[in-house]
């Protein structure tokens, strides 16, 4: 009975709509709201929807409440279109500058007082979203028709890609809210489909993955800083390797805001010392579950500005660690404690990880973001780093100096094509003082040669090449 009492509310309310298109545009006094942003902010139905953990979460609406949304949306588009303030543009008194005005063509792009569309009310409720109305919203977008007004032709409904990239007050987009956890798997299943789908088309848009907040940060940064799970970030990323590389206005990626999570929650779950190290303070268990997420975002990390010809094509945790330079040192040196058999492991090339470690990365002068607050964000070839990535990597292991990849080539043939510093060169000489006489089969050059050309040619690095066997001038030993 109670049921049939909800359902018979609700067939007034359609009908009130449909005999009056306009209330689908009416907005609350207090807060800018439309009926459909109430409706997407509420709690419906008694069917449960499952998440991606199989755990409880959100409420399905009944078929009558997506009669209401749908009357909602579809009597915007049918209906004269209104001009409602911008939510940045309200005054005092809840009015709005004529300057901050906008023409609104359908409800679904009407935005309340925080400036949330009603997809981002859908997408920002956890357990009042509904995937139906989600779905309907979707679908609204994508398929509406046309009206001449003004001589001018306007869309009734916003495309999928307006949907997704309209910003609230603080600058979010309902990727962001989706990111953080806000929705339920199903809801957020949708909205990540729809984007997926998105045409960007010729006029070079912006992806929606890469709109930032008003702190620059991507919604990947907030999928991040909230710990998800491997599973949600890799359908999250969905091969979407540019969006890893991405920084916010403080120089973070969002790899930073992964490793600012685990230590606030390890921090927060520890009883002993916090001032040690941290891969000496967290459990294995702890540190495995850190590595799943960072494997995804390494993976994904195919930034074309960290490419080159020795790149290899199956992903190998140390090989990958050593190949993003522009992420903290901790990741390589995690990789190196949970994989340490994988030293002197070579991929298909040949190559060890100190190959790829002494390899040219353009992406290596990345900043060095919130070191004052976590020691655990520091770069290699940074002021809080002691150690370089080629200096570590040769301490645990110094015979890997002395490996040849297949085609012939010595960690420092790499590293002085790369043009590394001195120091490192220095270093790669100590523990493997032999490879100095060695040529590079690729090059048929010997290292003090190799150090006179291309881009990192260095009269400085000759020098001192010569300056510790000046007999190479004379014999060229071939080794």
């Amino acid at each position: 009975m109670c049921c049939c009492n909800f359902q018979r509310k609700w067939d007034e309310v359609k009908e009130l709509v449909l005999k009056d298109p306009h209330l689908s545009f009416w907005t609350d006094p207090s807060n800018a709201r439309t009926p459909l942003h109430i409706m997407c902010r509420m709690c419906f139905g008694q069917d449960e929807v499952a998440d991606s953990s199989n755990e409880k979460s959100g409420m399905d609406f009944l078929p009558s409440h997506i009669k209401v949304a749908r009357a909602l949306i579809n009597s915007s588009h049918e209906c004269e279109p209104v001009i409602l303030p911008r939510p940045e543009g309200l005054d005092s008194n809840g009015e709005g500058r004529d300057e901050m005005y906008q023409v609104h063509m359908s409800v679904l792009t009407v935005q309340d007082y925080l400036g949330n569309t009603p997809l981002h009310n859908l997408c920002g409720h956890m357990r009042s979203a509904c995937p139906r109305l989600a779905r309907l919203i979707l679908s609204s977008a994508s398929d509406s028709g046309v009206l001449d007004w003004g001589n001018k032709k306007y869309s009734r409904a916003p495309k999928i890609y307006d949907l997704l990239t309209v910003k609230n007050a603080h600058g979010c987009t309902v990727l962001h809210f989706i990111g953080e956890g806000s929705a339920p798997w199903e809801v957020s299943k949708n909205v990540l489909d729809a984007c997926n789908s998105t045409e960007l088309g010729q006029d070079a848009r912006l992806h929606p993955m890469l709109v930032q907040d008003d702190d620059g940060d991507t919604p990947l940064h907030f999928a991040c800083s909230a710990g998800r799970d491997p599973r949600f970030l890799q359908y999250f990323l969905d091969d979407k390797a540019f969006v890893v590389h991405k920084a916010n206005n403080d120089g973070r990626l969002p790899v930073d805001d992964l490793i600012v999570w685990f230590v606030d929650e390890n921090d927060s779950d520890s009883e002993g010392d916090n001032t040690m190290p941290l891969l000496e303070r967290a459990t294995e268990d702890m540190l495995t579950s850190l590595w799943q997420r960072l494997e995804v975002l390494m993976v994904m990390a195919t930034d074309e500005t960290c490419e080159n010809e020795l790149s290899s094509a199956r992903f190998q945790p140390l090989h990958a660690a050593a190949s993003y330079q522009n992420f903290p040192s901790i990741v390589l040196r995690l990789a190196c404690k949970l994989f340490s058999d994988e030293l002197t492991r070579r991929d298909e090339n040949g190559l060890v990880a100190l190959h790829v470690a002494s390899c040219k990365q353009e992406c290596q002068k990345s900043k060095d973001p919130g070191t004052e607050m976590y020691a655990e964000l520091a770069r290699w070839n940074s002021d809080r780093e002691n150690d370089t990535i080629i200096t570590f990597l040769t301490s645990l292991n110094p015979d890997s100096a002395q490996l040849l990849t297949y085609e012939g080539r010595l960690p420092l043939h790499v590293a002085i094509e790369s043009g590394k510093s001195i120091s490192d060169i220095q270093h790669l000489l100590s523990v493997a003082p032999k490879s100095l006489e060695i040529r590079d089969r690729v090059t048929r050059l010997q290292p003090f040669m190799l150090s006179a050309i291309g881009e990192g040619a260095s009269f400085d690095l000759i020098y001192f090449l010569l300056l510790r066997n000046p007999e190479l001038l004379r014999c060229g030993t071939l080794r």
